[in-house]
């Protein structure tokens, strides 16, 4: 809300870059992103995971969408009406898809894929945002010049999102130590727009809070702002939202689609969706 109202939002084309120190929640800040893109755009919108499978990526979307804990998809512990809920929820957030023309879709590759591969598999569906996560677990990028290879991957996304008219973002490890994109600093160079925050700090944890600093921001004010983690549901929030995301939209009662995992009563939460 904050960078809502100071920067307009993010651009609807060139390209983002997301860093953070490992388990500083980056996927769960772009999932959380793209949801609200989603919902408060009505924009299609597509994740690249190349870290979880379409399963673990489920079980955080379900505890995002739900105010469940996440701790119970996992260990299989969601009470009877829990699991209705699940699929209701999941059914409302299909719904707003059908009924606004937009897409939320999530695409884990099962073999490894190069940048070029990607965006060339990508292209015909039409994406006005797309987030890699992330970009150092791409087809080649482990080679002597990474940091260069880094670079190439970003300009390379840079053109795509001129010629598609899409947002592209990345996610990229950030170095503990010295607070700075891991690797490669013509990653940061070639972005429009640089979010990092370091989140290894006991202290930090505590509160609960994410200390976002922003590297660039092209053609917008350059600032620090806060985010609050609540990763026991998934969920990213503005600092002065005082419980979990809302949700809207119909009941049981809502149309139920037949060719939906979660439209079956007997439905395996273990499975996962795609």
């Amino acid at each position: 809300k904050e960078f809502d109202e100071k920067s307009g939002g993010l651009p609807s084309e060139r390209v983002m870059l997301v860093a953070s120190t490992t388990s500083g929640g980056k996927s769960t800040l772009r999932m959380n992103l793209l949801r609200n893109m989603y919902k408060l755009n009505s924009v299609s919108v597509l994740t690249v995971s190349l870290e979880m499978n379409a399963k673990k990526e489920t079980r955080r979307l379900l505890s995002c969408l739900t105010n469940i804990p996440f701790w119970k998809f996992v260990k299989k512990r969601l009470e009877p009406d829990e699991r209705k809920k699940a699929k209701r929820e999941w059914r409302r957030f299909h719904k707003w898809g059908v009924e606004n023309d937009c897409r939320y879709s999530l695409l884990c590759p099962t073999r490894g894929v190069t940048i070029t591969q990607l965006l060339m598999m990508i292209k015909p569906y039409k994406y006005k945002v797309v987030a890699i996560d992330y970009v150092s677990l791409l087809e080649g990028v482990d080679q002597d010049n990474q940091w260069r290879v880094l670079g190439e991957i970003v300009r390379e996304c840079k053109v795509f999102s001129s010629e598609n008219h899409c947002l592209v973002v990345l996610l990229a490890q950030l170095d503990s130590e010295t607070d700075a994109v891991r690797y490669s600093r013509a990653m940061v160079e070639h972005a429009d727009n640089a979010w990092k925050w370091n989140y290894t700090k006991q202290e930090q944890r505590d509160l609960h809070v994410l200390p976002i600093q922003q590297l660039k921001a092209r053609d917008q004010e350059i600032y620090s702002f806060d985010l609050k983690e609540n990763f026991a549901f998934m969920q990213v929030l503005n600092m002065d939202d005082d419980e979990s995301h809302d949700q809207t939209g119909g009941g049981d009662s809502d149309p139920k689609n037949e060719d939906d995992p979660l439209s079956r009563e007997n439905v395996n939460f273990d499975e996962g969706i795609s």
